[in-house]
Formats: structure tokens, C-alpha cells, sequence
């Protein structure tokens, strides 16, 4: 196996070396018994030469020092272990599995690991496969049930297992998931230089919850690989004087929503009135309480869904979950409001526009950003009213994407005419002032994208959900960073601010 390929490669190379490693030690020290530890040098070289990193060549040199010093290399290591069971290394008590060591109940994976993952305690994957079915998920919306249903109608080439066999050779949605959950957590710790520990007991779905948490708190503190520094061609325009220094630039960011959501465990939410704002006790077998307006408000929502062109809008929504408007639509039931409430309806679209605010606060905070000198925003007629004596909106240009202001915003309303026109930013517009030189749309276009996987992750609990996303965001944005860079748009990151 992998370890005993290693351990033999090991005690080859330092047996040759036996004597190098004797010439760098304290002339006092005994020749007969080897030195504790190896020198950086050596230790660095067998790392090297084995394809391990420099702790595990220690772990080694720690675990099989005496049998290369005394020269009893005839032994065979395999021995030591048995099938596919974890291998104990000698008195160390330290397990090697296939992909991780086990000691004191923790898992700790390789940094380096081999092409095929183990998934589970009977199935291995290849990477190259777990792979496939990553990039099925990421663009084609495929569910993690359909991977496995590709593997074992096509991949697996009719292959069976004996009737003996206690394992078939076929996988389910749940291998897919969990390769899924091992292989992203192995890259990122990867890209962070640290090495991914698990514990070793518990249920499968529960062992690397902690994990997923860690890695979604990250993203939330810290936000996307390079999404606040970023510019390129597309997005920025740069305009130099006539010696070629650059004197000013425009960049332009492109804002939208879209609901892709998962189900809430607050229990205690099931017991109170649906409606916002109040708190009394809901009927039984009903979602809101005796009052007769918030009755009403339900009634109407059922009578809506039983619509056959509700439900056709329903029917859309489940295959590609794209919102009517701007406002927020975390809740259901609360947004669904008779004739006479248009003030709690009001109410409504100021907290989702606050939202909206606060959102490009947190991704702009901190110094290493660059504010954008324009926001696209297809509800800048409302937003800019809110933010206009705040300090951190002064010099942003707020406008509305070209197709809903031509299409959606009325020409009576004459603050939108005189605030959020683009055409009256002429750095927005394209060469002699014809066509649009930045997409304002972009926002729309990348929705249609996400919102088709409403439908895949609308039941997933709230950390698998966040963690779900959250590596198909960074995939896709890493692969639209390839795209930017091969059609030489130059995608680069601003410099740190001072």
C-alpha cells in the first residue's frame, strides 16, 4: 500500500545515506545508535524524495530509525499490518490508514494524498471521478443522487461483485456528498498550508460538520478568493494622461438578488403567528393566530396556491429560483399581504434595501478593498434615498441596470429620471457615446446560473447548504477568472491600501 511503499522507499535512501548522516552529528556523539532526529538537510532531501512533507519524513525517520541504522531492511514491512485494516506503526500507536493517521480517537489526513479517497470504510473514489461529479453539479445543476445513478449505469461498466461480497459495487447520493465534503476540505486545507483533522468516531455526516462550519465562518469573515480586490478590463476602465500615468479610473459593480434557501430548525417559530411582528399563538393545524386580518392574509395565500398560475410560477421557482423583484424574500407567508396593509408592505422593502446597504458595507470593509466608483442596482431609485447623507455612498454613482430603467421605472417618477438615469454618467457609456461600455445585466445573467440549484439544496440543513454554495461560487468565480484571463481581459487584484 502507499505507506509501505513509502516506508521501503525510505529505508532505502537513508541507509545509503548512513554515513553522510553520521558526518554532520557532534563528534562526541556513539556512531552505533542513530541520532534522535535528522538534520534539516537530510530531512528536507527525504521529504523530497519520497513525496511527503517534512514532518511526515520525520514521523519516518522517528517510527523506522532503528531498523535503518542496524540494517535489518530485509524485513517485510507489509507484515506489519493486515489487508486493508489501519496499519499500526510499531510501538507509536499511531493508525495509517489509506488517506489519514489515526491517534488519540483524532484523523488526521496526509497533506499529500493519493489519486483515490476513501470515502467511506469500504469505498474509494478517485479523485478524477469525484472530480466528474463536482463539475455535474456545478454546471448542470445535477443532484448528488444523479452522480451516483451516472456512475453505476455508465462509469462502472457493468462491473458486479460476487455474490460473497458484503459491499456491492455501486455507490449512492450519500458517497457522492461525502466525496464531495472530503475533497473540497482537502483543497482548501491545502491552500492554506494545514493539515485537515477530524474526529475519528461519531457518525459519517457528523465527523466533518466542524470542519464545514470552520470553512464557512472563513468565508463570512473574510469573503471570496480576491472578490473585494478585484478588477480587470471588463469591469474597470483605466484613463491615463499623456505621458501614460494613470489618473483616474471607473469601476463598476453589478448588485441583484436571488432566493436560494434552505429550511429553518427554530422549532419555536412553529408555535407563534407567521405574520411579522406578531407574537401571539398560532391556531392549531393553522400558521397564524385568531387575528381576523392575519386569518385573511393566509387564506389568501392558500387560495393563491391552489392558482393554476401559481402554480405554474411555483413550478419555475423550483426549477430556477428567481425572484419578481429586488425586495427580500426570505420568508413566505410574511410577504403575502392584503390590499389594505401596503404600510407593513413598505416596512418590508426597507428592511430588505437595508440588507442590501449593510451587504455592500461588509464586502467593501476593511483595507484591502477598493470601493467601486459605480453600483448597478435594479431598486437605486429607493436605495439611494436611504443612503444619502451616509458617508460611505459619497462618490459612488447609483444606478439602475439599463433594462429595467427602460422597461420597469416610470418617467413620471422624476427623482429615478434625475438620480439613476446611466446616461447621464457619460463614463458609461461606450465608445462616441453609442451602446453601454459595462454589462449591467451581469447580475441577472449569473442568477440564472445559482438559482438553478434551488431545487438541489432547497431541504439541506444550514452548514452543508452554506458549505454547498460556497465552493461553487468559488469554483465558478475561479473559472470565470480563467475566462477573463484567456480572452485578455488581465484580471488582477488592487494593491493593499497603506
Amino acid at each position: 500500500m502507499a505507506y509501505c511503499n513509502i516506508s521501503r522507499a525510505s529505508l532505502i535512501i537513508t541507509s545509503c545515506l548512513k554515513e553522510d548522516i553520521i558526518l554532520v552529528q557532534l563528534a562526541q556523539a556513539s556512531t552505533s545508535e542513530p541520532p534522535p532526529v535528522l538534520s534539516p538537510a537530510f530531512n528536507t532531501f527525504l521529504a523530497a524524495a519520497c513525496s511527503i512533507s517534512p514532518a511526515q519524513a520525520n514521523n519516518v525517520w522517528t517510527l523506522l530509525q532503528d531498523v535503518i541504522w542496524h540494517g535489518a531492511i530485509d524485513k517485510d514491512l507489509s507484515s506489519v499490518w493486515v489487508n486493508d485494516a489501519p496499519r499500526r506503526g510499531f510501538d507509536c500507536q499511531i493508525d495509517y490508514c489509506h488517506n489519514y493517521t489515526v491517534s488519540g480517537g483524532i484523523r488526521t489526513y496526509y497533506d499529500e494524498q493519493p489519486k483515490t479517497i476513501q470515502v467511506t470504510d469500504h469505498v474509494f473514489m478517485e479523485k478524477d471521478v469525484v472530480e466528474l461529479f463536482k463539475m455535474a453539479m456545478d454546471v448542470s445543476w445535477t443532484l448528488a443522487t444523479n452522480c451516483a445513478q451516472l456512475y453505476n449505469m455508465c462509469l462502472s461498466q457493468g462491473k458486479c461483485a460476487p455474490d460473497s461480497y458484503l459491499v456491492k459495487f455501486e455507490i449512492t447520493g450519500d458517497h457522492v456528498w461525502d466525496a464531495f465534503v472530503i475533497t473540497t476540505l482537502l483543497e482548501d486545507c491545502k491552500r492554506c498550508m494545514c493539515s485537515l483533522t477530524v474526529p475519528q468516531t461519531g457518525n459519517q455526516q457528523d465527523q466533518f460538520m466542524q470542519a464545514m462550519i470552520d470553512r464557512n465562518r472563513c468565508i463570512q469573515l473574510y469573503g471570496f478568493e480576491d472578490v473585494r480586490q478585484h478588477y480587470c478590463n471588463r469591469c474597470t476602465r483605466m484613463y491615463a494622461n499623456d505621458q501614460g500615468v494613470t489618473i483616474h479610473k471607473v469601476s463598476v459593480v453589478v448588485v441583484d438578488g436571488v432566493t436560494v434557501g434552505h429550511p429553518c430548525s427554530h422549532s419555536s417559530y412553529n408555535s407563534t403567528c407567521s405574520i411579522i411582528g406578531c407574537n401571539l399563538p398560532v391556531v392549531p393545524g393553522r400558521r397564524t393566530c385568531l387575528t381576523p386580518d392575519h386569518k385573511h392574509v393566509e387564506g389568501t395565500d392558500e387560495l393563491c396556491g391552489q392558482s393554476r398560475f401559481q402554480l405554474q410560477e411555483h413550478f419555475a421557482h423550483a426549477r430556477v429560483a428567481h425572484p419578481n423583484d429586488t425586495i427580500s424574500q426570505d420568508v413566505e407567508i410574511s410577504t403575502q399581504h392584503p390590499p389594505d396593509a401596503e404600510e407593513e408592505y413598505k416596512l418590508n422593502e426597507m428592511e430588505g434595501l437595508a440588507s442590501v446597504v449593510q451587504f455592500i458595507k461588509n464586502v467593501y470593509a476593511g483595507n484591502d478593498s477598493m470601493t467601486p466608483d459605480h453600483i448597478f442596482f435594479d431598486n437605486n431609485c429607493t436605495l439611494s434615498k436611504m443612503v444619502k447623507d451616509d458617508p460611505f455612498f459619497e462618490g459612488i454613482g447609483l444606478s439602475v441596470d439599463v433594462f429595467y430603467f427602460n422597461c420597469k421605472h416610470s418617467e413620471s417618477n422624476t427623482y429615478c429620471q434625475a438620480n439613476c438615469n446611466p446616461v447621464d454618467y457619460l463614463e458609461l457609456l461606450g465608445d462616441n457615446g453609442k451602446g453601454w461600455r459595462f454589462n449591467s445585466s451581469v447580475a441577472e445573467q449569473t442568477n440564472g446560473w445559482f438559482g438553478g440549484y434551488h431545487s438541489i439544496c432547497h431541504e439541506m440543513l444550514a452548514h452543508n447548504f452554506n458549505f454547498f454554495c460556497n465552493e461553487l461560487i468559488l469554483r465558478r468565480n475561479r473559472r470565470t477568472k480563467h475566462r477573463l484571463r484567456q480572452e485578455g481581459h488581465n484580471p488582477r487584484t488592487w494593491p493593499t491600501k497603506a
